[in-house]
């Protein structure tokens, strides 16, 4: 139970600091600039470093370190995507006389998808080449969670966290649909609840360290991301969690850095 409660008090923990320093970024530094650049260099460096620790390290601390890789990683992705440098071959609004299909809304964001898999696949191969599993773990779970989170802010969220959106990709709120709760939210939330429930329990019952850990970071990144479901649904707020990154962005232009 301590290493449950310890790896879900460092998920946590480690959600709310990433994700504020990725808006803290995105918002401090213009794509181009060399300071934005040199942030995406430093963590692929720290993502590589991290999937392939240093020989003699406990499997325990193997698999969190793999973990941070896998983090370290989407955090990367993430600038991009919020960089504007990867997102999809439609950069334009949605309609305005009708909703956006599907095959629309997805060409908004399925370059940035064809990057995330292309990085699955090469985090895969470093696993068989000996590397840290968990890194690949972890990234594909966080993928998938973003899938599921997509296909429901298209479906439907009334309160999807807009504010968060920097003033370059705007036009992505017009394919949200506001006027309902996705029909898929029930389906979503039970798909992913027994999943953190399987992976909470292995994490309590396991007799190995190492996999009570990996079971326990894998269990709080699936209770994490029912989380982040229900606050596209309810009236709470998600941008009041990274006031600390600075105000929402309005449309000016960062400054170079």
């Amino acid at each position: 139970m301590t290493t449950l409660l310890a790896g879900f008090a460092a998920v946590v923990l480690l959600w709310w600091l990433s994700t504020g320093l990725i808006l803290l970024a995105v918002r401090r530094f213009a794509p181009g600039g060399h300071g934005f650049a040199g942030l995406l260099c430093a963590l692929l460096v720290l993502a590589l470093l991290l999937a392939a620790p240093a020989p003699g390290l406990d499997e325990a601390t193997r698999v969190k370190l793999g973990f941070l890789s896998g983090l370290t990683l989407w955090g990367l992705h993430e600038l991009l995507f919020l960089a504007g440098w990867l997102t999809g071959p439609r950069r334009e609004a949605a309609p305005g006389w009708r909703h956006a299909t599907f095959r629309e809304a997805a060409a908004t964001v399925s370059d940035r998808h064809l990057a995330l898999a292309l990085t699955a696949a090469l985090l895969a191969l470093s696993t068989l080449a000996g590397a840290e599993a968990m890194a690949l773990w972890s990234f594909l779970l966080l993928w998938g969670l973003r899938v599921l989170a997509e296909i429901n802010l298209f479906l439907g969220a009334p309160h999807a966290p807009t504010g968060l959106v920097p003033p370059r990709l705007r036009y992505l709120a017009t394919y949200f649909r506001r006027d309902r709760v996705s029909p898929l939210f029930p389906l979503t939330v039970n798909l992913i609840l027994p999943a953190a429930i399987v992976s909470m329990n292995r994490s309590v019952s396991a007799t190995d360290e190492a996999e009570a850990v990996a079971a326990a970071l894998l269990g709080a990144l699936l209770a994490l991301g029912i989380l982040e479901m229900f606050f596209l649904v309810l009236p709470f707020g998600e941008d009041r969690l990274w006031r600390w990154a600075g105000p929402p962005a309005t449309g000016r232009t960062p400054r170079k850095g």
